[in-house]
């Protein structure tokens, strides 16, 4: 990516780079995806502590502070303004940062397995969670893709940075709101005796909490997207990783496709299956993994 290029053309390129759509940019942002699109073709200015404070982290850019330096410097020149001397040289701030970090809270389990072909995603993943201000990001595709295992191997990457830890909550039993809301109530709360309803109390207890929620198999669940929608307006430390085989249509959602995976590691998992037995449906089910060594 040249430095040479104009904001909206190296925008587009990063966006795209990211793996996100012009609608999953302006719900990381809050923005209107008729702005973004603006921006990209070049009919609207950006406003530089926007990109400075915010894009960098929505796209995913915490770990190269190379590419985020050009997109910085590209918003800076098309305003004719000089980028603060302090973002000329140095990595962005992460918002991450400031979250106290808990080494008592909630943990995601270790994966017992090694994720084969999917690590870009979990790196790329685990810095668009982070950085992304409608806290809702889900991975969608076709059951046995490995949509699973990419969520706990990203959740166990970012954990750490939430106060109160995370939580996975698979809800492949479950098919309405009201029993949703009632699983995540027992994992946040397993010792609460309140006779409250549960989604009411579920948002009494993520109100005080910084939390990390990982929800398995939402598309067969009644009142999914409604109950979700209540916990990121009622609950601003919370944000949540889903997984489905649909999108949820929600304003602050961003979509990852999950493909299928490369050549090379289906290969291994038709040995994997010979070695242990598994059936490929088994092996594809679980993200085409091997055993640590």
């Amino acid at each position: 990516m040249s430095l040479a290029l104009p904001f909206s053309l190296l925008l587009r390129q990063i966006r795209k780079r990211a793996g996100m759509t012009q609608r999953d940019l302006a719900a990381a942002l809050g923005y209107s995806d008729s702005l973004i699109s603006s921006l990209e073709k070049g009919q609207r200015q950006p406003d530089l502590d926007a990109v400075i404070q915010r894009f960098v982290p929505a796209l995913g850019l915490q770990d190269d502070p190379t590419l985020a330096a050009r997109l910085m410097e590209s918003a800076a020149a098309t305003r004719g303004e000089a980028l603060p001397p302090q973002h000329r040289h140095n990595s962005p701030h992460k918002p991450t940062e400031a979250i106290a970090r808990n080494e008592g809270s909630h943990r995601i389990p270790a994966l017992p397995v090694e994720v084969i072909g999917r690590e870009e995603a979990v790196h790329q993943l685990g810095n668009r969670l982070l950085g992304h201000g409608g806290r809702l990001l889900t991975l969608v595709g076709p059951p046995g893709v490995g949509k699973t295992t990419l969520a706990l191997a990203v959740a166990e990457r970012v954990q750490h940075l939430y106060a109160d830890g995370a939580y996975f909550l698979p809800l492949a039993a479950v098919n309405d709101r009201v029993l949703m809301a009632g699983a995540i109530l027992t994992q946040v709360a397993p010792d609460d005796a309140s006779r409250k309803p549960p989604q009411e109390r579920l948002v009494e207890i993520l109100r005080r909490k910084t939390t990390l929620l990982v929800l398995d198999n939402l598309e067969q669940i009644d009142g999914a997207p409604a109950l979700i929608a209540t916990l990121l307006a009622e609950c601003s430390g919370v944000t949540i990783l889903a997984t489905s085989r649909e999108r949820l249509h929600l304003r602050a959602e961003q979509r990852f496709p999950v493909p299928p995976l490369a050549l090379g590691p289906a290969v291994f998992a038709e040995a994997y299956v010979a070695g242990q037995q598994l059936s490929l449906a088994d092996a594809f089910s679980t993200l085409l993994v091997r055993t640590s060594p």
